[in-house]
């Protein structure tokens, strides 16, 4: 695996999770905060989440420069991948288990 970190969508493609499960699982887990996604400050102290800030301008056009409008992607690293892979499976045995039931 790269170095370099992977966004929450394409994590979820590697761990063969639907994106919007994934970020539910972490949601409903702590993880990931309820209206912005981001993870906890400890997740990304351990090295196991980080946050990018990122722009873009809308409204741009030849005579208008537009609004720049400024948001934060959550990026899950290396070592984020095995931890994540341990939530992921955990979810797998749960769902496994209700379904026994």
């Amino acid at each position: 695996m790269s170095n370099h970190p992977l966004l929450l969508s394409d994590a979820a493609k590697v761990l063969h999770i639907g994106p919007k499960i994934l970020r539910k699982v972490l949601r409903d887990r702590g993880v990931l905060g309820r209206l912005n996604d981001l993870p906890r400050r400890d997740l990304i102290d351990k090295g196991i989440f980080a946050i990018e800030q990122r722009s873009f301008r809308k409204g741009r056009t030849d005579a208008n420069p537009g609004i720049e409008t400024t948001y934060y992607v959550t990026l899950v690293t290396a070592y984020g991948m095995t931890w994540l892979q341990e939530v992921v499976d955990g979810h797998r045995g749960q769902e496994a288990v209700d379904a026994a039931h």
